[in-house]
């Protein structure tokens, strides 16, 4: 990315954190330990050659489309119902659009983090080598937080438990690569460190 485009990332990135900050704390935190995750997972294995702030940015923004999500559908502590299970696997589409249309990659992190290479998942049901690889990153990282952090609609899993559904899941609903690089990652020195840090 350019420094015109990095800087714009940031401004977007600090706009979006404060309002999901207000809205939604539970998504913010999310949102910060992804970025944070992504920062660094990135940074030793090099998978995209961009600044460490360009991948915690897209990591901070990447559920900004919940912003525009009704916020029962955001916090209700069992399974979605009607309109709200729409709202919410249309978050990916309603964050790309927040993005300017000449950054294209990050537009592709946003609306894409959701999808699977089996086709079966949000917002366009993309699948194998049509998913962008930048999604694929994220979609794994995503998950690693979705199910390490207490959520309203699920418990906290363990670390043992969190690693067997990754492996079980490479190939259906993950990238084989970034996702077993992941489970290297997570075991690293700093790796460990970050998660440590996270305060989950």
């Amino acid at each position: 990315m350019t420094n015109a485009e990095i800087l714009k990332l940031q401004e977007i990135s600090f706009h979006i954190s404060a309002l999901l900050r207000i809205k939604d704390p539970k998504t913010f935190k999310h949102s910060y330990r992804v970025g944070k995750i992504a920062s660094a997972f990135n940074r030793i294995f090099n998978f995209f050659d961009e600044d460490p702030s360009v991948m915690e940015d897209i990591g901070t923004i990447h559920d900004g489309g919940k912003l525009v999500v009704i916020k029962k559908a955001l916090v209700r502590p069992g399974p979605l119902k009607g309109d709200e299970i729409t709202l919410q696997k249309f978050h990916p589409v309603l964050g790309a659009e927040m993005i300017p249309k000449k950054m294209e990659w990050v537009r592709e992190a946003v609306r894409h983090h959701h999808e699977r290479l089996d086709g079966k998942g949000y917002p366009d049901k993309l699948d194998g080598s049509d998913i962008p690889e930048i999604a694929c990153f994220f979609s794994v990282i995503d998950a690693f937080d979705a199910m390490y952090a207490e959520r309203a609609y699920q418990k906290r899993r363990t670390f043992e438990e969190i690693k067997q559904e990754l492996k079980d899941n490479r190939g259906k609903q993950f990238d084989f690569t970034f996702t077993n690089c992941f489970l290297e990652f997570i075991t690293f020195k700093e790796g460990k460190k970050i998660l440590k840090d996270l305060n989950y």
